[in-house]
């Protein structure tokens, strides 16, 4: 009953504050790998920091990821690192004849 009082106030919810209690209610892992697959470098970040894991683990991976500029090789190689290997190759597929 509270919450439908604060969304009836129209007060904006951050995403970051939202993510924050989304982890706090399901598995914060299971979060960041959905977040991964989203290719959304930003909320894997965010994700992240809330999964408490080692800034030394995740922070040199998400910059390699940022400083491929194509982005069909960024979704392959994310897929692979989450060993979705179908999607990787859907993800090839998909690419120029490059």
């Amino acid at each position: 009953m509270l919450a439908n009082k604060k969304f009836t106030n129209k007060k904006q919810v951050s995403a970051r504050s939202l993510l924050e209690y989304v982890c706090w209610l399901a598995d914060a892992e299971k979060i960041y790998e959905v977040s991964l697959g989203t290719y959304d470098l930003e909320l894997v970040a965010m994700s992240a920091e809330f999964t408490h894991k080692d800034p030394k683990e995740y922070v040199p991976y998400l910059e390699k990821l940022k400083a491929i500029t194509d982005l069909i090789e960024r979704k392959y190689l994310i897929n692979t690192h989450m060993k979705k290997y179908d999607r990787a190759v859907e993800v090839l597929a998909e690419g120029t004849e490059e």
